[in-house]
């Protein structure tokens, strides 16, 4: 499925659950479209590395590329996200003050959220590219 594709299927699944469960919808849902954008992202960037005559040195700045850019661009989205549903939800449940998320947001992104995405969606994108530059795939 293509990274178009998953996120139409993501999409026709948040509407359904903002029908069914708006809560549960509101607690998963921004997750949800920010690992599909992060999918999106990293199935994108790494065929944007123009090949050269070493395959390997590609697929390493593919897989540098594509992490640098899902964790720039996860930052901002998990930093509002958390800060979504800390003033919807808080520390004592629900409320309808707007608070901020605190700065351990951003290292949480960078260390653990980012690499959770990128490092298995990457290293599978750019083997596969390496793959398909040497032959080896046939």
């Amino acid at each position: 499925m293509s990274p178009n594709g998953i996120i139409i299927a993501l999409v026709i699944f948040l509407a359904l659950g903002a029908l069914m469960q708006p809560l549960l919808t509101l607690a998963y849902g921004p997750w949800l479209v920010w690992l599909a954008m992060a999918v999106a992202l990293g199935w994108w960037v790494p065929s944007q590395v123009k090949p050269s005559e070493k395959p390997v040195r590609d697929a390493g700045r593919r897989f540098a590329l594509g992490s640098v850019a899902v964790t720039l661009m996860s930052l901002p989205v998990v930093y509002a996200i958390a800060t979504l549903q800390l003033s919807a939800f808080g520390e004592d449940g629900p409320r309808w003050a707007f608070q901020w998320a605190s700065p351990q947001v951003f290292v949480a992104t960078v260390v653990f959220l980012a690499p959770l995405v990128y490092v298995p969606l990457l290293g599978a994108r750019c083997m596969l590219m390496y793959w398909r530059e040497t032959g080896a795939a046939r």
